[in-house]
């Protein structure tokens, strides 16, 4: 700005780029002889810390931004949270879970899913089971739930649905599988061959799980595995999700806790579709008292 007054300091980054719909009103002023000049915005336009530079993906507009670039009062509390008592996973477990767990149980710090609560006492997988999935990141995805079950080391039920809502074991329609070593290995086991119809949609596996299974009595955390989002609308998913999983009379508590992970899409693919998963996942996570991890490889 060259008629802005003396500063005591510079910008802490450059000026995002002008958008493509901005850059015919700058070309059109500078012939005029003005001086259009870019504002201020909460946007870093460089990578800083383990916050990433602006990708100019365009969801910012009504969403949080998928790689930290935006900055919010939001994203700051977001933030102190997942430094804070998410990345610790330290939360109060019922006494159901110290009975399971032992008293004297800790979680390692440096356990493979990172900064997810583990106070629940079931847990229902739900898979994207399309071709994408299937073809690049199976065998992590069979990886990440292994080591997600590790992290419960006793449950009292285990459920796994593809993305609209089909069961895995169909003989445990409606039903808890039990927990034990043998159940494990057979989830495992059939999750390497598993094939079912897949939309790149969790919202269908997401709402049949907590209609199915959420009772007052049930604990339950929800996870997402996914590498695309092919729906229509980010804010209907989310909004769907919000009506679902509240309860109380103000609608601030949730029946259940859903966390996800999102598996890379192949490097030579468009990669639009995984970063809408990647933001409908942040948020519902975010909504839902979850974590969401995104993994790059």
């Amino acid at each position: 700005n060259p008629f802005e007054a003396p500063r005591s300091g510079e910008f802490p980054f450059p000026p995002i780029r002008p958008s493509a719909s901005n850059q015919p009103f700058v070309d059109a002023c500078n012939e005029l002889g003005y001086h259009p000049f870019p504002v201020p915005v909460s946007i870093i336009s460089e990578d800083s810390g383990e916050r990433k530079a602006c990708t100019y993906c365009g969801f910012c507009r009504d969403y949080g931004c998928h790689v930290g670039a935006k900055s919010s009062t939001q994203d700051a509390e977001v933030a102190a949270e997942l430094e804070g008592k998410l990345s610790a996973a330290q939360q109060t477990m019922t006494d159901e879970m110290q009975r399971l767990l032992g008293q004297r149980y800790q979680r390692a710090k440096d356990a493979p899913v990172g900064g997810i609560p583990v106070d629940s006492e079931y847990i229902i997988f739900i898979v994207d089971t399309s071709g994408s999935m299937q073809s690049y990141s199976w065998r992590l995805a069979e990886q990440k739930m292994r080591e997600v079950l590790e992290v419960y080391p006793k449950v009292k039920g285990i459920q796994v649905l593809d993305d609209e809502g089909g069961y895995m074991f169909g003989e445990y329609r409606g039903k808890w599988i039990p927990d034990s070593q043998a159940r494990r290995k057979a989830i495992l086991d059939r999750f390497r061959g598993w094939q079912s119809f897949s939309n790149s949609s969790p919202v269908e596996g997401i709402v049949a799980a907590i209609r199915t299974f959420w009772t007052p009595e049930h604990k339950i955390s929800i996870y997402v595995f996914g590498d695309e989002f092919t729906g229509g609308s980010v804010q209907q998913v989310v909004d769907v999700v919000d009506r679902i999983n509240r309860s109380g009379k103000d609608g601030g508590d949730r029946l259940v806790r859903i966390h996800a992970i999102g598996f890379p899409l192949d490097p030579a693919a468009p990669q639009f579709t995984s970063i809408r998963f990647a933001t409908l996942m942040r948020v519902i996570c975010q909504r839902n008292g979850g974590t969401f991890v995104g993994l790059t490889r």
